[in-house]
């Protein structure tokens, strides 16, 4: 080390982040944090029964469910997912933003998904 510089050191940190689960920003509502996630505030609503009502006040920091966990099962392609749950394949991929593209789904992976029951495919 140069003269005068402390010694220089690396530290690994490991994260868990949650699937599905959004934290409140100051003055946030249901009606825009639904916007952010291409969905309505109703759904958002009915994800978190610890919410006594839509219009009480949120604070900041707040975790709220915005999807719902889907494990990948054989047969699964992003495309029939995501036609599947009334989605679509740009929306899968912007709520898991760990996947690198549609064709990179692995049986037993938990994606979060946010569906439109409108617009689902019923088998």
């Amino acid at each position: 080390e140069p003269a005068g510089q402390a010694p220089r050191s690396e530290v690994c940190v490991r994260a868990a982040v949650a699937r599905c689960v959004y934290a409140l920003q100051r003055e946030q509502h249901l009606q825009e944090v639904a916007a952010l996630f291409g969905t309505d505030w109703l759904n958002l609503y009915s994800m978190n029964p610890a919410l006594t009502a839509p219009d009480r006040l949120l604070h900041p920091g707040q975790l709220l469910n915005f999807g719902h966990n889907y494990s990948v099962v054989a047969g699964d392609t992003a495309a029939n997912i995501a036609m599947r749950f009334g989605t679509s394949v740009e929306m899968l991929l912007a709520a898991n933003a760990d996947l690198a593209a549609a064709d990179s789904i692995l049986v037993g992976q938990l994606l979060c998904l946010i569906p439109d029951a409108c617009h689902a495919t019923h088998h």
